[in-house]
């Protein structure tokens, strides 16, 4: 029970601070715009005529398989040239209806060679077949039955966006999958990650050099409890703070998302414990330099110009092997760049990594292995995350053996 009560304090002294409560109210403020807008799918025959252009008249379609918001459908329908003769193909047409219009127009041109001929793929469209065909005597095309296959969240101009609770609605020409995880990254990333990160250090960094105060230690230390576990729970406390804003913010948004969007992903609602993890290498240091320092200063300047440094570092290192830049650095740049990585935890590969993991879980998989087929570099889960993990023991390690070893 006594450690209970050293992790209620460290939970007291984390929902004490006024600051917390702010974050809160600005966490409600995001969750309510969130829920401000959604997006609302076209029809199919709609999104079809779009991708195939107006070269073609698409009818009769049918569902054959109905997708979720991350999977993929199956369609059926009907293809007929449309009135008149096909214009040819002009290489100097510019936009992106004409370039449609071209490529119906070739894909057509097969179909009256080999009705079984594949449609035209790309864009979230995948496996097209023709069932069937009609040619007249000319030995044209008359009509066509085709089915494709549809990844919803990939397809560009396939749903409309519905702003201020249905007063408004917009056309997209993005796809929505990739609309959605820019949504997400923001949050996890850039609102909870960066802003919120940054927050959270100069919030926590005087916990543990409160606690070293004169008087605070001493109805601390008369406990019968290590002074390693004593400094345990106040990391832990500072993980706290970080913990129940990014709960909030990124589980309420989740369910707002799963409402609105019927996309309930999972590896978004996940991103709450990589932000955990991240914030968790950072306060690390900041403990540590807090028990050697006593000054809530000195934690705050040392853990931010090392998270910078390390920013810089990793930014340099994918430049410095990326057979696609530009920039050519000199060997040893590159062996001390390498070192230096090697020894540090890996905290920009956890940011994209969880970029990667969000396309992914938003029906972006096309878009997610082109990006890995180009990319010179390839992050590893494992080594970020062991990396990372061991820079946090040998902290902490650190900071217990001083934290021990001090004279109160």
């Amino acid at each position: 029970m006594k450690f209970l009560a050293v992790l209620k304090d460290s939970l007291y002294e984390t929902i004490d601070q006024k600051l917390f409560y702010v974050l809160l109210a600005v966490s409600l403020v995001l969750v309510l715009v969130c829920a401000s807008f959604s997006f609302q799918r076209l029809p199919v025959a709609e999104v079809l005529q779009n991708h195939y252009g107006n070269t073609v008249t698409i009818s009769e379609v049918q569902v054959v398989d109905e997708p979720t918001f991350g999977s993929q459908g199956r369609y059926r329908f009907t293809i007929t040239p449309a009135e008149g003769d096909l214009p040819p193909p002009r290489q100097e047409r510019a936009g992106r209806r004409e370039v449609w219009e071209r490529s119906t127009y070739w894909s057509l041109s097969e179909l009256t060679i080999n009705p079984v001929a594949p449609l035209r793929t790309g864009g979230g469209f995948t496996d097209p077949m023709v069932l069937e065909s009609e040619k007249d005597k000319d030995g044209k095309l008359k009509r066509a039955v085709a089915e494709v296959t549809f990844r919803w969240p990939e397809i560009f101009q396939s749903h409309e966006l519905v702003i201020l609770f249905g007063l408004h609605k917009t056309e997209m020409l993005f796809p929505v999958g990739g609309t959605v995880t820019a949504i997400q990254v923001a949050i996890v990333d850039y609102l909870a990650g960066w802003v919120g990160v940054t927050i959270a250090v100069i919030c926590t960094a005087g916990f543990v050099p409160n606690m070293m105060r004169k008087g605070s230690i001493d109805l601390l230390l008369v406990r019968p409890i290590p002074r390693p576990i004593l400094l345990l729970y106040k990391y832990l406390g500072g993980l706290l703070f970080v913990a129940l804003n990014a709960a909030f913010l990124v589980g309420a948004s989740w369910v707002v998302f799963g409402f609105t969007m019927n996309n309930w992903n999972p590896w978004y609602l996940a991103s709450v414990g990589v932000l955990m993890f991240y914030f968790a290498v950072l306060y690390s240091l900041s403990v540590l330099i807090g028990v050697l320092t006593q000054s809530s200063l000195a934690a705050i300047l040392v853990t931010l110009g090392f998270w910078i440094f390390m920013a810089v570092v990793n930014m340099v290192y994918v430049l410095a092997h990326d057979d696609r830049s530009q920039i050519q650095f000199p060997q040893y740049v590159v062996t001390a760049l390498d070192a230096i990585h090697f020894v540090m935890p890996r905290l920009s590969d956890l940011s994209a990594l969880n970029q990667r993991a969000l396309l992914e879980a938003n029906g972006m998989s096309g878009v997610l292995n082109q990006e890995l087929r180009q990319a010179a570099l390839r992050f590893s889960w494992t080594e970020a995350l062991a990396t990372s993990f061991g820079f946090i023991v040998v902290m902490l390690g650190l900071a217990c053996w001083r934290f021990t070893r001090r004279d109160y």
